[in-house]
């Protein structure tokens, strides 16, 4: 059976009629060449640099690319949140393997960390000193072009995530522009020359991202029967077709994202790991029975990755002192993560030896009220069920129906007025009038107290 033919049996047996659309749409897109996938991420690996380039001429986006290296220093917030990498990295062909074939733990490596660390230092220097050019020299002075491209050069060295570049996006969409008048930097303020500086930069902005977002889709469209063939595999195993797919484009979305066109290797095959890690993650999510963060989870399936490493190429299990060091993390929390990833004790094991009693037993369910709770909200009802009888049949009508007193569902003003044939206007009337019947009789107050209590 051919491709063509085993995605249209896909369509005609999955679940949901998603899933069948997805696979139809997949169908009907043509497959990329490697020549197009390259073209399409060299579309989008320019346009992050253009767009770089251009916040590294506004005052604003380099004021937030600076607290952000601050929240990195600090320990906020990962490099990796905001970094991916440099741009100018020659392409490595034992890097490219590992990458390739399952791993970036060339990009997490201590040393690649201290590097990007020092580099945005660099960059933070150089838009020091061109601040000093403004304020010093003014806009279009030949202290300012030179510190501007000394700080584009910086900046061109590093691949930003898109999170690092959101968040210049919007310092500088706040600073943005009220006019469209060309900028002319002869003997023109700061003050001046900054809204309309602001107006340009983000035309030219818009339209680098129009491009990018047109090679994002053509490279996502391009790759979705690698993510249905990926997906097909972990069929069966606790999720449904249609969360597996769902979970492998958002590994492909990530690809797209990090794909560096200069390291060399196909898309396709950096792709797959991304989409098969993304899916896999969401088979042991399903799977796990006590559920960690998701920070914790990936710094699991890190160690995950470099026991295996170790295992393979020294042929025993790594100790923790090892793994410390290979992960650039402190023992304390290496063991830490190490009890983690035990295997959770059954519930059905006996509390003790000859114990006919099991540990479940011992372990209160927060789900269940407790017995005075139990009486308070029987209590309640027959007070509600009282006061609601004392009331004309029609202002009781809408009460039950509103707030679900003897019926299976609470329902809006419009769906009481279907069943009651008045309109919503009529009904809100009707039950303002009921309440303020309520609050004149004897039994209020004795309601009133009940639901202060914490009945329902």
């Amino acid at each position: 059976m051919g491709i063509l033919a085993n995605e249209q049996h896909a369509a005609r047996s999955a679940p949901t009629d998603s899933v069948a659309l997805f696979l139809r749409e997949m169908a009907a897109t043509p497959l990329l060449s490697r020549d197009e996938e390259l073209a399409f991420a060299r579309r989008i690996e320019a346009a992050r640099v253009a767009g770089v380039m251009q916040f590294a001429r506004h005052p604003a986006a380099l004021d937030e690319l600076a607290s952000i290296r601050r929240e990195i220093v600090d320990g906020k917030a990962p490099p990796s949140s905001y970094v991916f990498g440099f741009s100018l990295d020659e392409p490595d062909a034992a890097l490219s393997d590992g990458i390739a074939q399952g791993g970036v733990e060339g990009e997490d490596s201590p040393e690649r960390q201290s590097a990007l660390m020092a580099q945005l230092a660099y960059i933070e220097q150089a838009a020091d000193t061109l601040r000093e050019a403004i304020g010093r020299a003014g806009y279009g002075s030949l202290a300012y072009r030179r510190a501007r491209r000394e700080l584009q050069a910086r900046m061109g060295v590093v691949r930003f995530t898109g999170r690092a570049i959101e968040r210049m996006a919007q310092a500088f969409s706040r600073h943005g522009a009220a006019t469209s008048e060309p900028v002319h930097v002869d003997a023109m303020s700061v003050e001046a020359i900054l809204p309309r500086l602001a107006r340009r930069i983000g035309n030219q902005l818009a339209a680098i991202d129009r491009g990018a977002q047109q090679a994002r889709v053509s490279l996502l469209k391009g790759n979705l029967r690698l993510v249905v063939s990926i997906a097909r595999r972990y069929n069966e195993r606790g999720l449904a077709l249609a969360d597996l797919v769902q979970e492998g484009n958002i590994g492909l979305m990530k690809a797209i994202e990090r794909y560096d066109p200069a390291r060399g290797f196909k898309f396709s095959t950096y792709a797959t790991w991304w989409i098969r890690q993304s899916v896999l993650y969401a088979l042991g999510d399903q799977a796990r029975i006590i559920r960690v963060p998701v920070h914790t989870a990936d710094t699991l399936s890190k160690l995950s990755r470099v026991t295996l490493d170790h295992v393979n190429r020294v042929g025993g299990v790594p100790t923790h002192a090892a793994l410390a060091k290979k992960m650039g993390m402190p023992l304390d929390k290496v063991r830490e993560l190490t009890n983690i990833v035990r295997d959770p004790v059954s519930m059905e094991t006996l509390a003790a030896p000859g114990s006919d009693a099991t540990i479940g037993e011992f372990i209160a369910d927060d789900a269940m009220p407790t017995p005075e709770e139990l009486v308070t909200a029987h209590r309640m009802r027959r007070a509600v069920t009282a006061a609601i009888e004392q009331l004309p049949a029609r202002e009781a009508d809408v009460l039950r129906l509103r707030f679900g007193i003897g019926v299976a569902d609470e329902h809006s003003l419009r769906e009481v007025g279907r069943q009651l044939n008045l309109s919503a206007e009529r009904v809100r009337q009707i039950e303002v009038r009921a309440f303020e019947r309520l609050r004149g009789e004897p039994g209020f107050a004795r309601l009133k107290a009940y639901v202060s209590a914490g009945g329902h």
